[in-house]
């Protein structure tokens, strides 16, 4: 996936975690989107 992707991200995790799930970080990466579009307005 990393190969044929146009960008890459990256979700910091604390050490006791190992991994998210897809729909966490999909939830993750959303907010974080919707939280910078509100900071243009």
């Amino acid at each position: 996936m990393l190969k044929i992707s146009n960008e890459h991200l990256k979700i910091d995790m604390d050490n006791s975690m190992e991994s998210l799930n897809v729909s966490i970080a999909a939830a993750i990466i959303m907010y974080k989107i919707y939280k910078n579009k509100r900071k243009c307005f």
